[in-house]
């Protein structure tokens, strides 16, 4: 696969920023943004295809 779970994360803050700016209602999108953001912060430097294995990880806490 090889796109970067941080691009991935950039891109959807892109269309956030531009969706506020329309005026555009994007609820569903924030929640994803800050899915992407926790897998990038869990599994840094990863691409998306890795998203699975954040979602499924029980936390060890």
């Amino acid at each position: 696969a090889g796109f970067k779970t941080k691009l991935l994360s950039k891109d959807i803050d892109l269309f956030l920023k531009n969706a506020e700016a329309a005026g555009t209602p994007a609820g569903v999108a924030r929640t994803i943004a800050d899915l992407w953001r926790r897998c990038d912060e869990a599994l840094p430097d990863s691409d998306f295809t890795r998203v699975y294995e954040f979602l499924t990880k029980k936390d060890s806490d």
